[in-house]
């Protein structure tokens, strides 16, 4: 039997109301919890504003091969498909190549997979860092140091190991580690398998490592199993994300791909709220159905600052031609609470890979995979 008396003591109802407000929130946006359960959903639409067209400006940088890029005091530092040097780094001011870093090799200044976080400091020489993950490797690349002496000099280099207890024993999978404050740490683990033959994998989690122990962010209870995910390439395609963390590491953020959500996660809470598109793909539609619907955010690069989050819109939004459809790339600027605060679009027809945002000077720089062409775009007057 029910206690009345304690059901309606103000702490009861806090408790009850929260319930309802997560249940009702979690039924709106039409996920299934099994799948995914952040603390908190907010519904929001992210349609770029299409009367308002951005200007790009072509810029004249020849490097072969671009993956990524990420800028930090006038430096475009390219991640590129070279072996020999994977880092080429441009200087803003002259468009033109001043170094190439990072050698591939298992020697300790050398690399293996080297992929930038956009994670940047200074050291108490005012050096500029950047930090790289390499395979199982967090490394910091003093820039500086090495624009200096002509070399690829690494400020520090910590195994994935020695840096958090890790949850997920005799698995294995792609991990994002970012470094801040004092000898703190947040980890992006990505879905994780123990033998790939096996197809069977086990779902993402969200880390954060401090001195003062670890927090087990378990956003993703199950992994989707079902006759429309097969194996564990697809359910790779399903959960690919990309995460950035705020410069002053307050807060992380993870987009996906595949679902259209944006999880913003506070590092010193450990609470994940998902940013839910209006209409958009959740996880629930993979496992029920294989006839997906249109994806409506579609970012597939970002960069952030203390202010905003700004993303490329590259993949939902069209325009029609007498040939058919032909992409239209947004822009897209959200705050720290998930509001989409300014948009706008980009020239018609133009296929932008990734970008890199300088919240020094509010310039967003992008590259065309295919053409291997540069751009630039001044956003000071959007983000007025």
């Amino acid at each position: 039997m029910l206690n009345y008396n304690t059901m309606l003591t103000p702490n009861f109802i806090f408790v009850l109301l929260g319930l309802l407000l997560c249940s009702c929130g979690s039924k709106d946006v039409g996920e299934d919890p099994r799948f995914f359960a952040p603390d908190k959903f907010k519904v929001v639409n992210s349609t770029p504003d299409t009367t308002r067209i951005l200007k790009l400006e072509k810029l004249p940088i020849e490097v072969f091969g671009p993956e990524e890029i990420c800028v930090k005091d006038s430096l475009l530092i390219v991640k590129t498909m070279a072996r020999d040097k994977k880092l080429t780094i441009v200087n803003l001011r002259t468009n033109q190549v001043i170094a190439r870093l990072a050698p591939e090799g298992r020697g300790p200044n050398d690399f293996f997979g080297c992929t930038p976080n956009q994670n940047f400091f200074y050291n108490d020489k005012g050096d500029l860092i950047m930090e790289v993950n390499d395979v199982e490797y967090l490394k910091a690349i003093n820039i500086s140091r090495s624009l200096r002496e002509e070399g690829t000099f690494l400020e520090y280099s910590r195994k994935f190991k020695d840096i958090y207890e890790n949850i997920d024993n005799n698995r294995h999978g792609f991990k994002t580690l970012f470094a801040y404050g004092d000898e703190s740490y947040f980890v992006k683990h990505e879905i994780s398998y123990r033998d790939a033959r096996e197809g069977k994998y086990f779902p993402p989690k969200y880390i954060i490592k401090t001195p003062n122990g670890q927090i087990n962010v378990e956003a993703y209870p199950e992994s989707i199993e079902s006759e429309h995910v097969s194996g564990l390439s697809q359910a790779m395609g399903i959960y690919a994300s990309t995460v950035r963390i705020k410069p002053d590491h307050t807060k992380a953020v993870d987009i996906t791909s595949g679902p259209d959500y944006i999880n913003i996660i506070d590092l010193k809470m450990g609470e994940v709220t998902a940013v839910a598109e209006e209409g958009g793909c959740r996880y629930a539609d993979y496992a029920r159905s294989g006839d997906l619907p249109k994806f409506k955010r579609n970012i597939f690069s970002f960069g952030v600052s203390d202010k905003y989050i700004v993303a490329l819109g590259n993949g939902a939004d069209y325009y029609q031609t007498p040939e058919g459809r032909r992409r239209w790339p947004s822009i897209k600027v959200f705050d720290w609470k998930g509001n989409l605060v300014a948009s706008a679009m980009f020239p018609k027809g133009l296929y932008l890979d990734k970008m890199a945002f300088d919240s020094d000077n509010n310039m967003a720089y992008f590259f065309v995979r295919q053409t291997e062409e540069f751009y630039c775009c001044d956003l000071s007057e959007l983000l007025k």
